[in-house]
């Protein structure tokens, strides 16, 4: 049943609001995707940080919690960047790593890399 059939009109079961990310370090954590992103913070407290989303794009959060990050991501958020070197290296700069770079058969490139708090993501040409 679920998953099966195509919808092909109708109105959505739900809307995408955004993408919460689990950091450890909220306030290094604030800063780093406030500056790739730049973008405002929308709302905060001592455990959330919600940014207000680009034109066309979910909010991104970040919601503080008491463990490091242990595995890897089972879902990651992808950033098509304005210039591909200098953004990959601004984001070096602001504490980020490049884990691998990546070319697809069908030419796409990106970075797979983490943020600070070591949370993966994607840096697309």
């Amino acid at each position: 049943m679920a998953g099966h059939d195509m919808v092909e009109t109708g109105e959505p079961i739900a809307r995408l609001l955004g993408v919460t990310i689990d950091v450890h370090d909220l306030e290094r954590e604030k800063a780093f995707w406030q500056e790739v992103l730049a973008a405002r913070v929308a709302e905060e407290n001592e455990v959330w940080v919600i940014f207000e989303p680009q034109a066309g794009c979910a909010a991104l959060s970040l919601q503080k919690v008491g463990e490091d990050k242990k595995n890897k991501n089972r879902a990651h958020p992808d950033l098509k960047l304005a210039d591909f070197e200098s953004g990959v290296r601004r984001m070096q700069e602001l504490g980020a790593r490049a884990i691998r770079h990546v070319t697809s058969p069908n030419g796409l490139e990106w970075f797979i890399m983490a943020d600070p708090d070591g949370n993966e993501f994607c840096a697309i040409r």
